[in-house]
């Protein structure tokens, strides 16, 4: 990615983190989208944007950590005790978003961030880690559906669809590497690494 467009998605980025903390919070479903948006499109679109140096000294967390740091993050501040107290004062609620976004940046680097990582993950560990991540943040959604805020767990979910789009285009881009893989392999022989 060239300096330019590592520039231009570090300000949408940045954009998408101030946008998100400046949305009225007196509507449920728009504070849910917020939270989602904030995490599934402004942290991946942060992460690109990251010089190197930068990346790599935020890199340090092993992704089974950086994975468990962020669902644990939206499961503390939704689930739990946390979640009124955060509706009803504003600083709080500013405190959870950065929790959030710093938990979603770690969350990213592992899958979005720039070489060289010092736990990177390969094809398969990529398409893994995301796609256990879905279920993990949809049942935030499912919570809130089930305990009667069906449009606040509609806008959750449907905001965290980016989330699902990158688990598809790593699995997408994991399996086109093998497939690629094994063609030089049978058209040259010997080994398809």
């Amino acid at each position: 990615m060239s300096a330019r467009r590592r520039q231009a998605a570090l300000f949408a980025g940045v954009a998408g983190t101030a946008a998100a903390c400046v949305l009225p919070d007196g509507f449920l479903p728009v504070h849910m989208a917020a939270h989602a948006l904030l995490v599934s499109l402004a942290a991946p679109l942060v992460v690109f944007g990251l010089p190197r140096r930068a990346a790599t000294r935020l890199a340090g967390l092993h992704p089974a950590a950086a994975w468990s740091a962020f669902v644990g993050a939206q499961w503390a501040f939704h689930l739990g005790p946390l979640f009124p107290r955060m509706l009803e004062q504003p600083a709080l609620d500013q405190l959870e978003h950065a929790i959030l976004l710093a938990t979603a940046v770690v969350f990213w680097l592992p899958v979005a961030g720039r070489r060289p990582l010092r736990h990177p993950l390969d094809g398969p560990g990529r398409t893994l880690y995301l796609f256990l991540a879905l279920p993990a943040t949809d049942l935030v959604g499912l919570w809130f559906m089930a305990s009667g805020r069906v449009a606040a767990g509609t806008a959750m979910i449907a905001a965290m669809l980016p989330l699902g789009a990158a688990a598809f285009a790593a699995t997408w881009r994991w399996v086109a590497r093998e497939e690629d893989r094994m063609i030089r392999w049978e058209r040259y022989g010997g080994s398809p690494g």
